[in-house]
């Protein structure tokens, strides 16, 4: 048992090295914004919360779908679905957003900030409005829309700092940032009023 704790822990050392060599020129301080970055969060934790919280959730997420819980989603049948133009639209100008998005993040060796979460659900936005399975685009559409709140955060309280900061594009990245948010706030609205996704039922 010693050894396998030995053999994890130098594991984790080396995870965590390694995610440090990303980022050397960041602090160990606290930060009062994400501008700059720092290690508040040492990298080592960082890997192990990282482990832990996935276990989590996707443990968590299966059990909810091979559950009993999982009926009353109401999900429809498997059954083919074919996007029209309104949701080749959205997907597209979605993708071309993050498009945008990735070759700022990569100029400016800031690529780990993709994993935020409105970057994480304009993904997820993207293959919903592309999917041709109608089962599993409503199931990803309820998650989408479960998981979509910070978009209203970022919409009322702007942080548009780092775009002018950094001096990359500035007036591209802003009116970007404004126009994938605008997306994923008024996507669901019209896929309600459409109806292109059955809602569950109320307990």
């Amino acid at each position: 048992m010693d050894s396998v704790i030995h053999s994890a822990n130098e594991w984790l050392d080396a995870v965590a090295r390694d995610l440090r060599a990303m980022h050397p020129d960041w602090t160990h301080d606290r930060p009062i914004s994400s501008n700059p970055g720092s290690w508040y969060i040492s990298p080592k934790r960082t890997v192990v919360e990282l482990i832990i919280w996935n276990i989590f959730f996707w443990g968590l997420a299966i059990l909810v779908y091979m559950g009993p819980r999982f009926k009353p989603l109401n999900l429809p049948e498997r059954s083919r679905r074919v996007p029209d133009r309104i949701d080749i639209f959205i997907g597209a100008t979605v993708c071309i957003s993050l498009g945008i998005i990735i070759v700022y993040k990569y100029v400016t060796n800031t690529i780990e900030y993709m994993t935020q979460p409105c970057h994480l659900v304009s993904f997820l936005l993207a293959y919903i409005c592309f999917c041709t399975e109608r089962r599993r685009a409503t199931l990803l559409f309820s998650i989408f829309v479960h998981t979509n709140l910070g978009t209203l955060l970022a919409l009322g309280f702007p942080d548009t700092r780092d775009y002018y900061r950094r001096n990359v594009w500035p007036a591209l990245t802003v009116a970007n940032f404004f126009v994938l948010h605008w997306l994923l706030a008024l996507a669901p609205l019209y896929y309600e009023w459409r109806g292109t996704f059955p809602s569950p039922p109320r307990p």
